[in-house]
């Protein structure tokens, strides 16, 4: 399924909740169109937000990290050396320097307070498996790898968003649905399914056609 005729100011997300086969579920009953349950998958988060990577290296001042992280306004830096992560420098090991160094980190480096050996999500990655190795292990931040690749990372703010984005979707097809209606009722006593057959379209507003 593709849309024709959207623009967006910012990235676009397509969630891909009509299965890929063209095949659509209908209730028994009701003859309406049921969606399909799905899993988004990390991969799709990191589509969403971008792989912007902002860094740091393991010899690099604190403060001057610090200023970096507010600049930017981000909650985490990777450190990388010879073109390999390190560590994460996240703004718990941030206040935590500042309570040992009496907010004065003089002379503290990166590397002297980042977290070496970070725990890491993979682009399959289901996203509620996501939320929950964060939660277990008191991670907002994330960096996605894929084999020996640097994806992007990942803060439970982004995860949050996406999932709000993937809601919006799965509402307005809803709306699109119940709009529309069904004329006919099928006799069946069990779920069925039945084949789109191009040309399918459907008008979803400010979006011109959702064409088959």
């Amino acid at each position: 399924m593709v849309f024709r005729g959207c623009v967006n100011a910012g990235p676009t997300f397509v969630s891909p909740v009509l299965p890929q086969s063209g095949w659509m579920l209908y209730h028994p009953q009701t003859n309406n169109l049921v969606f399909p349950e799905r899993h988004m998958q990390v991969r799709e988060i990191i589509n969403l937000k971008g792989g912007t990577l902002y860094t740091a290296s393991p010899q690099q001042a604190l403060a001057a990290a610090i200023d970096t992280m507010a600049e930017l306004d981000v909650g985490s830096l990777v450190v990388m050396e010879a073109g390999k992560m390190v560590g994460m420098l996240t703004f718990r090991e941030v206040l935590q320097a500042m309570k040992q160094h009496d907010a004065c980190p003089v002379g503290v480096t990166v590397g002297e307070v980042m977290v070496r050996d970070p725990v890491t999500a993979y682009p399959d990655m289901q996203a509620n498996d996501l939320r929950r190795l964060m939660i277990e292990k008191h991670s907002r931040y994330l960096p996605v790898v894929d084999g020996d690749t640097l994806m992007g990372v990942i803060s439970f703010l982004d995860v949050a968003k996406a999932v709000l984005e993937e809601q919006s979707f799965e509402n307005k097809m809803l709306k699109i649905t119940s709009r529309t209606g069904q004329t006919s009722r099928r006799p069946e006593s069990s779920w069925s399914s039945r084949r789109l057959r191009p040309p399918f379209s459907l008008p979803v507003a400010g979006c011109g056609q959702l064409s088959g």
